[in-house]
């Protein structure tokens, strides 16, 4: 008789603890708040990045339509523009910010070859004389274009440690060209 109690009752306590509701939405918002977390600090660093991309697209455009409006460009003078790439990234750091400006000739045979070629301290120059692809549009004989270009290494700042991935937007993917504005039609760095 004493065994039969205690199974009624264990069957009862069995039956209690299933159906208790007590203390599940503070299980839930357990197991969710990781996932929570976790996509609001995704969607952050995606706003990021996607604000980097438009600022390093800015930034070539902004470097070459400022070299393209002068006819001679001095040391001075491009290292003033330089910098000005740098400024156009802030607030995000600029350690691996590369900024390239290349003055591109296109002779009567419409072959493109770099004339001069100055880069940020990070990034590198191209070499006078190369010849180089650019846009059939822009291969204009006897003229000559100023190619700005960026690349941007962006690291996420994840406080987790989860997110190791670098994004790199690439000096391909981040170029412009402008025609020079003055009447010689060309910029000169330092002499013509």
């Amino acid at each position: 008789m004493n065994t039969s109690i205690s199974a009624s009752r264990l069957k009862r306590q069995v039956r209690c603890f299933a159906d208790d509701q007590r203390g599940g939405a503070s299980i839930e918002f357990a197991i969710l708040i990781p996932v929570m977390l976790g996509m609001a600090y995704g969607a952050a660093e995606l706003c990021n990045g996607i604000a980097i991309d438009r600022k390093v697209s800015t930034t070539a455009r902004t470097v070459s339509d400022i070299v393209a409006q002068a006819t001679t460009v001095s040391d001075t003078d491009m290292a003033n523009v330089l910098n000005a790439g740098k400024v156009l990234l802030q607030p995000y750091p600029t350690d691996s910010l590369k900024i390239r400006v290349s003055a591109v000739q296109i002779d009567a045979t419409k072959k493109a070859t770099i004339v001069w070629s100055d880069a940020s301290s990070t990034g590198e120059a191209r070499k006078p004389n190369d010849v180089v692809t650019i846009p059939a549009a822009l291969a204009i004989a006897n003229t000559q274009i100023i190619w700005g270009e960026v690349a941007y290494d962006f690291k996420p700042n994840s406080p987790f440690g989860a997110i190791k991935a670098v994004w790199n937007f690439k000096y391909e993917d981040n170029q412009f060209f402008a025609r020079p504005r003055e009447s010689t039609g060309k910029v000169c760095r330092p002499t013509c």
